[in-house]
């Protein structure tokens, strides 16, 4: 398509493109890149897994007025962090707009004000009697659906054994469990599990049977 286009003369600003370190997924990041390109931008496509230091440097590189970071992974979406970091550390953080995209990526993750999230209650009938607490949830970057803090900060775990579990196409547990018994300050926290997307009725009733409960 692109010898069909109106060609990027830069009189709109500059743009330096990449996906970040870690995830070479670009369909998306190649389809920005082209219509920032025929609407005027001067776009400087860096390809993907781009170390936070080569966005740097490229943005000195070409004068850029914007640097577009993109990501398919959430385990990769954390290398944005890191480049906007560098960005700091190079003292050119006021200098460029910084923008992020990808499929996992959403306004929540960009603003942490905005995951608070009100529960229609926190409260379990007949909490005391419970000595297991299985905690379910999906990984949302790394860490537990924000959701579900509210919940753990709200009861009381004491004497009770915790056992995290979660469901992600792509993710590990990563330290999810581990943060969650960090806001819990009290119960006994198991090593979760991580199932896939599809995972069948047998292979969870194999995993709490092999706990030994």
């Amino acid at each position: 398509l692109k010898p069909h286009m109106p060609s990027g003369s830069g009189s709109r600003g500059s743009v330096v493109i990449g996906t970040v370190e870690g995830d070479i997924h670009d369909i998306g990041k190649n389809l920005v890149a082209l219509l920032l390109y025929s609407n005027g931008y001067a776009v400087h496509d860096l390809g993907n897994n781009v170390a936070p230091e080569d966005f740097v440097a490229a943005a000195g590189q070409y004068d850029a007025d914007v640097v577009a970071l993109s990501a398919l992974l959430t385990t990769t979406m954390e290398n944005m962090e890191h480049t906007i970091e560098a960005f700091s550390s190079a003292g050119l953080r006021d200098q460029v707009k910084i923008i992020i995209g990808g499929a996992p990526v959403t306004q929540e993750y960009a603003d942490e004000s905005l995951r608070e999230v009100e529960l229609v209650t926190t409260e379990v009938e007949n909490w005391d009697s419970y000595d297991t607490v299985f905690i379910g949830y999906p990984i949302w970057w790394g860490i537990a659906a924000w959701p579900v803090n509210t919940f753990i900060e709200a009861n009381d775990f004491t004497g009770k054994t915790v056992i995290p579990f979660c469901t992600s196409a792509s993710s590990g547990l990563g330290e999810s469990g581990e943060l969650l018994a960090e806001l819990a300050g009290t119960g006994n926290w198991k090593e979760g599990m991580r199932f896939r997307s599809r995972v069948s009725q047998e292979d969870v009733a194999a995993w709490v049977e092999s706990l030994g409960l």
